[in-house]
């Protein structure tokens, strides 16, 4: 890249600037082919518990144990080994408080071999006679780790009380899960039971979701104290299988979350789906995996919220293209792992919808027909490519130079601001010889010494040939900013159907401008060296006068002092009549600091200095010089009655 000063002046900025549209028009490009990927894995496939596992894994080893409890937890509903540290975690919880000792409880319950010896008898049954739904949950589910025994009456008592008022959801979520595991017996649960229906009404449902507010961790609290008290009772929670599919769309489109309790949340609702004994939802999502045109083989993948295969399921598929069927009805073979596939023989390039229907042969198994987007790809090749250069004003421009692709022109093609360069070109799909038109089409030039770029979108005309038009006229100042020399011209051809995308290097156009910029120049070594130091220079002092004229003005300031006390004397002032209290003392003190602190702000003080001191000192001054006043007024009142 040029250095600084010898990069495009502010008309080859816009060059820049098209360059970068450019930059941020692939870039989106690319974004929309990822999140496409992303959309047709729309299930939980073993790359997913992967990550969580890794995530997982991580925080379980962080010493922190709300973050090791939560990766305990995650790590438990996707059935994989909790690591030893998290244990030696747990031991060092404290007792005193219901929260880590059933984080610690949790941890030890996680793990395969890890023995707690919390003495939280008291934190438990104090936590059981409140009113907090989460905190009796943690204490009936500590007990339990713990082998503590806790009174099932009072945590009955407790949870009907808390239901019997108003309530959130996830309180709702927790006391289920408190009344599930305390151990009653399923007549005396089934009051209790009787609201799962109420809270599962509170749900924020949309079109395409199911979730409870608060997003992953109350979800997931409310989802497996439902399924659990469920499972108690024998009852099958009454949530329908639409709203059980707008939930797993949910939590499939949470698969990314990366903080702790978020991931651990997903894992558990994902563990209650697919492990409850009344609802297991199936999930269909798509290979991400382009198709191949010739022998094209569909594949789908079929399986629970963990991503783990699901027996007795009947797969089938319907290709679509333009909403027409092009394989109907299409019986896939199970592959193993929840992968089903099936060859429907050769498809012409484009994009299909894959209509997948799952039938189950178990009632507990929730099954929806779901339609999937997939692209069969192809090669396509570039033909009839003229290039052409001709005046400005001709409208019909002349054939040019036949060009033949992948090759680049042999000559360097000339062309100044008078003319315009004119390339014409077809694509066409290498099976059928059909016209494609290109989701991205640019013509690039880039000047070879500066390396400039300046890119130009191609559109089709009537006959479905891409024609760019190239006016060095209008766009030498504004695009090419004047800048002549030897361009590289390429163009530039992807869509999401190519089997790759086109990059030709067309030929070398030699370009002249009659008002040019100068040359490009390299600058000297010296211009990048470090330069000498800059230190800042304050204003120099305005002059003084002589000292002769300052002292004699200071002469005259205190003339008056040097005054006073031959006035005084001629007055025939006399301290007599001074107060011999210590109040008159003090008096004075605090005047005589005044007139100090006057000096020295005049001297080199500063007002808010001088405001602080003097806010300070007028206290005892008024004390004590009201106390002076009451002395001298009573001195002469006596004198006064004496004198009579």
């Amino acid at each position: 890249e040029p250095p600084p000063s010898l990069r495009p002046s502010p008309l080859l900025s816009v060059s820049a600037i098209m360059r970068g549209m450019f930059i941020v028009l692939a870039a989106s490009l690319l974004l929309v082919l990822v999140a496409t990927a992303q959309a047709s894995q729309g299930g939980i496939s073993s790359a997913d518990i992967t990550r969580l596992t890794n995530i997982f894994k991580a925080a379980a080893t962080s010493q922190d144990l709300a973050k090791t409890h939560w990766a305990a937890r995650g790590l438990a509903a996707l059935g994989q080994t909790v690591p030893e540290a998290a244990c030696n975690t747990a031991k060092a919880a404290k007792a005193d408080n219901i929260l880590s000792v059933y984080q610690a409880a949790a941890i030890a319950s996680a793990s395969s071999n890890c023995k707690l010896s919390l003495s939280a008898e008291s934190a438990i049954k104090s936590a059981i006679a409140g009113d907090d739904a989460a905190n009796i949950r943690y204490a009936v589910e500590a007990a339990k780790a713990l082998g503590i025994s806790v009174n099932v009456d009072d945590v009955l008592t407790s949870i009907t009380k808390i239901l019997g008022g108003e309530y959130s959801a996830s309180a709702a979520g927790h006391a289920f899960t408190a009344a599930a595991k305390v151990g009653a017996p399923s007549e005396r649960l089934n009051r209790i039971y009787d609201s799962v229906e109420d809270v599962l009404h509170q749900s924020e449902t949309t079109d395409n979701t199911f979730a409870f507010e608060g997003g992953l961790v109350n979800t997931a609290t409310i989802l497996s104290g439902a399924y659990e008290l469920a499972d108690a009772v024998n009852r099958a929670p009454a949530i329908s299988s639409s709203d059980l599919n707008k939930l797993v769309n949910y939590l499939v489109a949470s698969k990314f979350s990366s903080a702790i309790d978020q991931a651990a949340s997903l894992a558990i609702s994902l563990n209650t789906l697919a492990t409850n004994k009344f609802h297991n939802p199936v999930v269909v999502y798509g290979d991400a995996k382009p198709l191949s045109g010739k022998n094209t083989n569909v594949v789908v993948y079929a399986t629970n919220t963990l991503g783990n295969e699901v027996s007795d399921l009947t797969v089938s598929a319907t290709l679509k293209s333009n909403n027409k069927a092009v394989v109907s009805d299409k019986a896939l073979s199970a592959n193993g792992g929840g992968k089903y596939s099936a060859a429907v023989g050769d498809l012409p390039r484009g994009e299909y919808k894959v209509v997948v229907s799952v039938k189950s042969g178990s009632p507990k198994n929730i099954v929806k027909d779901k339609t999937l987007a997939a692209r069969v790809v192809g090669a396509v090749v570039i033909t009839d490519a003229q290039l052409s250069v001709s005046p400005r004003s001709v409208k019909d421009t002349p054939a040019g130079q036949a060009l033949s692709f992948p090759n680049t022109a042999a000559t360097v093609v000339k062309a100044d601001d008078l003319q315009k360069i004119v390339l014409r070109f077809r694509i066409r799909d290498a099976a059928t010889k059909e016209d494609v038109a290109a989701h991205q089409v640019f013509l690039r030039f880039t000047h070879k010494v500066t390396g400039n770029e300046v890119f130009l979108v191609g559109d089709t005309d009537a006959s479905k040939q891409y024609v760019i038009d190239v006016d060095l006229g209008d766009k030498s100042a504004d695009t090419f900013d004047a800048t002549a020399g030897d361009y590289a011209m390429d163009l530039i051809v992807g869509d999401a159907t190519f089997e790759a995308a086109i990059e030709w290097k067309v030929a070398t156009v030699a370009i002249d401008f009659r008002t040019r910029r100068p040359a490009y120049k390299p600058e000297p070594k010296e211009f990048f060296q470090a330069r000498p130091e800059i230190f800042h220079t304050f204003r120099e002092p305005e002059s003084r006068p002589p000292a002769v004229v300052s002292l004699a003005f200071l002469a005259l300031v205190l003339a008056p002092a040097l005054l006073l006390p031959i006035l005084w004397i001629k007055l025939d002032a006399n301290i007599s009549n001074f107060p011999g209290s210590p109040y008159a003392i003090a008096f004075h003190v605090c005047v005589g600091s005044i007139l100090y602190l006057y000096f020295t702000f005049w001297l080199n003080g500063n007002m808010f200095d001088t405001l602080k001191y003097l806010a300070v000192l007028s206290i005892p001054t008024l004390i004590t010089g009201k106390r002076t006043l009451a002395l001298v007024s009573a001195k002469r009142a006596a004198q006064s009655s004496s004198s009579k």
